[in-house]
């Protein structure tokens, strides 16, 4: 039920706005995990189905890292580069080999990071991953904005 109220809520009130409760949701309860929200608060115009698939994908990242990662400090960042909206997120956690993790069978190493990374190509954006073992790890999400739409935003400059 939660997870439909956020959804909801990615509609209502933007994507920024779900990330930063999505965020506080999984971390809030978590005494030995700090978090970090930063958004550049700059238009990012895009398309429903881009929201729901930024949503899910952050959303399966932030899940991973506290099953797996061990982190105790989460940053995630949200910002407009061009014509492309870039989320960041990173842990301080465990880290782990990104190589392998993609090279084993499709049956041991699930679905979740390759499924993000498949379903980002198809709509022109892509999946980065930074980690060692250690040193934790570093997602970053690309996707192209909504650009059909040449009003500019209610109380943004229009000046390029």
């Amino acid at each position: 039920i939660r997870d439909s109220v956020m959804w909801l809520n990615v509609k209502k009130f933007g994507l920024e706005a779900a990330l930063e409760e999505l965020l506080e949701d999984k971390f809030a309860a978590q005494d030995d995990v700090a978090y970090d929200f930063v958004d550049d608060h700059r238009a990012k115009p895009l398309t429903e189905d881009v929201r729901v698939l930024l949503f899910q994908s952050v959303r399966e990242i932030l899940i991973n890292i506290i099953k797996h990662a061990r982190a105790s400090r989460i940053r995630l960042d949200i910002r407009r580069a061009g014509n492309s909206i870039i989320i960041r997120v990173a842990d301080d956690g465990v880290g782990f080999d990104v190589e392998e993790v993609f090279s084993l069978p499709p049956r041991r190493r699930g679905f979740g990071l390759l499924n993000i990374k498949e379903r980002l190509d198809y709509i022109g954006g892509t999946l980065e991953i930074r980690s060692r073992l250690g040193a934790g790890s570093r997602f970053v999400l690309t996707a192209p904005l909504k650009m059909e739409d040449h009003e500019p935003d209610a109380g943004q400059d229009s000046a390029r």
